[in-house]
């Protein structure tokens, strides 16, 4: 694989890892933080590389 291919690859499964993350207390402001930050990720993969979908990870971010 190139490595592009690898750090993509590590990218979709940060947002993985964040969309199944089960927060201590999810109306906190850290919390908040933590969704806009990886909704901003997501969008901006998502700006990359418009083959990919990651609607499902972009509503809940952003929800």
């Amino acid at each position: 694989m190139s490595a592009d291919t690898v750090e993509l690859m590590e990218e979709i499964r940060k947002i993985v890892i964040a969309k199944n993350h089960k927060p201590f207390n999810p109306t906190s402001n850290m919390h908040k933080k933590f969704l806009q930050a990886q909704l901003e990720k997501t969008v901006a993969l998502q700006q990359q590389y418009t083959y990919l979908d990651f609607s499902k990870e972009i509503e809940y971010f952003g929800s």
